[in-house]
């Protein structure tokens, strides 16, 4: 997408072999003698410096070792607002270009190429970062992280000093894991798809540290997913964000030839790191990227209904997956009704369906379930159902296979499991797949007709160190987009008013969600209230972009009011 017609353009200039870009809000430049570039704020003071070639890790399949070496800047040229930057000899013989658009109020990164001679597989792309030999060190030096959603844990902050990653951490920036291809609980905000940073450029505990001496703050985040796993590497407090690509083991990007990844990145500015994650939106609205929504009323009244889900009273009373049933949904209601709290909006939750997949209500345990949704809209609530919409007990349910689904690197099908039993993973990418699941999602529309929908799990997708679809196309970030754009216009095409809610801080993904969720709480036993507050902070900028925020029950009920 090229830039609006509003958009101005910074001063850039080359003198010598430093290059220098000024706009309204920083000061960017670098040398090519060095390959160091620094970003400084409006008053001269650095808020991140690091390296600005990309390191990228290749797999040589005569030798089956992993190679990533830098090479030289042979060439960079300046032509109006724009830098493009050659660099030879990476991993030995290889070119890598990449090339940066300067506007008055950000920084762009356009999709880097590696031109390679050799066959060899890219298992993995490091923004800013240092080549070891045989792998890459984070270069990004900053004072303090920002990055909401880091854990689902309070005990973890989403601003962190950068020096306490000595010992190495990778965590997720995008669609995240749950599998054990991850290393720190994440959940909430997911996909993010951006970090933040400030520096201090005193000592820290110098007169001024954390006023005149700290600048303002920097915000990195993509203009468009890839198709690779986006993560964030942290080690000896240096940063580097990552694009997992793991071509060794799918062969997606494999050479010789010219290869092309990462998409756009956009870099903003702004005294606080909140307003940075603003100006991050809203310039991917000013490019064209992404368009804010325009709810209908019906909709609003929805997604902005103080809302009551089930999930904390089942796990309260031991009703949880197959020891839910009818019976405790009816107590449950009354005790609500009893309660005096007065919510718009009951949603149900995991597990009111008989088995993965087919999306229908088990008639064993709930003989009058549809009779139950009535008596609820009966009340002038509004009726809201929890789906996992890429889980399946058994393809062949809904007329499918084996090869409908994921596989693990042996080629079986990926297994995952709750408490209580195994389940699959479909694979949206294959059109068997999304003819299949389409049927089932408005079948499942125009028999409960809910008002909304909490999608669930799209954080369980494994990562490509894991599992890849079929199309390789859709692989890493775009994998749950697939999934969320064929689920979301299912549910559209029976009725375009129903909501639908899932964790997501991402613009990227704007356009397929209703209403954010903050939960789950359950990592913060005693600061459901404090914990999910600090959440809203950040998700509020959402609103922007014209979505919501769940107020979130933390599934506590003792708190629930608070919160409220």
């Amino acid at each position: 997408m090229g830039a609006s017609s509003d958009t101005i353009p910074a001063a850039v200039g080359l003198e010598g072999r430093t290059v220098r870009a000024r706009g309204d809000s920083y000061l960017w430049e670098w040398s090519a003698e060095t390959d160091v570039f620094r970003i400084a704020d409006r008053e001269g003071r650095t808020m991140v410096s690091g390296l600005l070639q990309p390191a990228v890790t290749v797999l040589r399949p005569e030798s089956r070792e992993n190679v990533c070496s830098a090479g030289r800047p042979e060439s960079c040229s300046v032509e109006d607002e724009t830098l493009s930057v050659r660099y030879e000899g990476v991993n030995g013989e290889a070119a890598l270009a990449l090339t940066l658009r300067f506007d008055s109020d950000c920084v762009w990164l356009e999709p880097l190429t590696y031109e390679t001679a050799s066959a060899e597989d890219v298992v993995s792309v490091h923004c800013h970062a240092r080549a070891t030999g045989r792998g890459a060190m984070p270069s990004l030096a900053h004072t303090y992280l920002v990055q909401p959603g880091i854990c689902e844990s309070s005990a973890l902050s989403p601003v962190l000093p950068t020096m306490i990653f000595r010992a190495g951490l990778t965590t997720w920036l995008g669609r995240g894991s749950t599998g054990s291809d991850y290393e720190v609980f994440q959940q909430w905000g997911l996909p993010a798809h951006y970090f933040c940073g400030i520096t201090l450029t005193s000592e820290p505990c110098a007169a001024g540290a954390l006023t005149t001496h700290r600048s303002d703050a920097f915000c990195c985040g993509l203009a468009a997913l890839p198709n690779a796993d986006y993560l964030l590497r942290l080690e000896d407090g240096l940063g580097s964000p990552m694009l997992d690509v793991r071509s060794d083991l799918w062969g997606q990007a494999r050479g010789p030839g010219r290869l092309t990844f990462g998409e756009r990145f956009v870099w903003t500015f702004a005294r606080t790191y909140r307003e940075a994650v603003r100006r991050y939106y809203l310039k991917l609205v000013d490019a064209g990227i992404v368009q804010v929504k325009r709810n209908s009323p019906a909709k609003n009244a929805v997604v902005t209904a103080a809302q009551f889900n089930t999930w904390g009273a089942q796990c309260a009373d031991d009703h949880m997956l197959s020891r839910f049933d009818q019976p405790f949904l009816e107590s449950l209601y009354e005790d609500l009704r009893a309660s005096g709290m007065r919510p718009r909006l009951f949603v149900i939750d995991d597990k009111w369906e008989g088995s993965y997949g087919r999306l229908e209500h088990d008639p064993a345990r709930f003989p009058e379930f549809e009779q139950f949704l009535d008596r609820v809209r009966a009340d002038g609530l509004k009726v809201g159902l929890w789906a996992a919409f890429l889980r399946t007990d058994d393809p062949r349910t809904i007329g499918l296979d084996d090869r409908h689904l994921l596989h693990d690197r042996a080629g079986r099908p990926l297994v995952e499991r709750n408490k209580f039993q195994p389940y699959f993973l479909l694979d949206v990418s294959q059109s068997d797949v999304q003819s299949a699941l389409r049927e089932r999602i408005r079948a499942f529309a125009e028999r409960y007709r809910p008002d909304l929908v909490k999608f669930d799990f799209g954080y369980e997708l494994p990562s490509l160190s894991v599992s890849a679809p079929a199309d390789r196309a859709f692989a890493g970030e775009r994998f749950l987009e697939c999934a969320l754009g064929l689920i979301v216009d299912a549910l559209r095409s029976v009725s375009p008013e129903i909501a639908v809610m899932y964790y997501s801080l991402s613009p990227l993904v704007v356009s397929h969600i209703d209403l954010h969720s903050p939960d789950d709480l359950f990592l913060c036993a005693g600061d459901y209230d404090l914990e999910a507050n600090r959440r809203f902070f950040f998700s509020g900028l959402l609103g922007d972009l014209g979505m919501p925020t769940y107020g979130s029950g933390g599934y506590d009920w003792s708190s629930m009011r608070q919160i409220w």
